[in-house]
């Protein structure tokens, strides 16, 4: 899409791309468009991840290009966070000439747990000539910080039964999700001890339940042993919940 001679001088422009599918499924990214005087620079915020998991690592791009020497600087729009502590690269730098008139990149990116879950943040790419900090503009990118699918029901049946004999059912119910962060996957694992891994009973599908049988418990564990119960998103963020049974 190309935007000509339509803009008015110190206006923002939301420009937002939606993308569906036959099932209903969609997804959007927007920036921020803001047109400003004569002789600021021209930027652009981009990225590939308009929503991520709160442990993962956040890249931004910014593009600036301009006839003159800029300072450029990052921000967020949460005043209790400082980007410089929370980012892996320069948040403020200042690019010569020679680079902003071929146009240079100025990328970010923050570092993983830093970001909370159910939380989108403004980010804001500002840049102006050295010489004349007036003619400053703007980029902006909105970023939705996943959260895993909410807390549904675990239960595993009959408590307690034979080794190798009871067949046991686990089944994981009512677990919900943002629209566009199905389809949810379960997984079932169990263990017969803290100091024993845990052993997969039916990987990441659709299935929602399980049908096992178990070896004998540990007599240090009373007989009990450990179920496991993992549902994930299609952004791979994952709630773990447990049962014990006695087996």
């Amino acid at each position: 899409m190309i935007i000509v001679n339509s803009m008015l001088e110190a206006y923002s422009y939301l420009v937002t791309l939606t993308v569906s599918s036959p099932d209903g499924r969609s997804d959007s990214i927007s920036t921020t468009l803001t047109s400003g005087p004569v002789g600021s620079p021209v930027l652009s915020v981009s990225t590939s991840q308009t929503k991520i998991n709160f442990n993962s690592k956040l890249e931004l791009d910014g593009l600036i290009k301009a006839y003159n020497a800029q300072f450029a600087t990052w921000s967020v729009d949460d005043p209790s966070m400082s980007i410089s502590e929370i980012a892996f690269t320069q948040t403020s730098k200042v690019f010569g000439e020679r680079d902003t008139r071929v146009g240079v990149m100025f990328p970010m990116s923050i570092k993983p747990f830093n970001l909370l879950p159910q939380k989108t943040y403004i980010f804001t790419l500002a840049s102006s000539p050295v010489s004349n900090s007036s003619l400053i503009a703007y980029g902006t990118i909105s970023v939705t910080i996943n959260s895993p699918p909410s807390p549904g029901i675990f239960e595993v049946s009959p408590p307690e039964g034979i080794s190798l004999i009871t067949k046991f059912s686990a089944t994981l119910s009512f677990w919900t999700d943002d629209l566009s962060d199905y389809p949810i996957t379960y997984q079932f694992q169990y263990s017969q001890g803290p100091d024993s891994d845990y052993v997969m009973l039916l990987s990441y599908s659709e299935k929602t339940s399980a049908i096992f049988q178990l070896p004998v418990g540990l007599l240090t564990q009373e007989y009990n042993v450990s179920c496991k119960g993992s549902i994930s998103d299609n952004y791979g963020a994952v709630s773990t919940v447990f049962s014990s049974i006695k087996g």
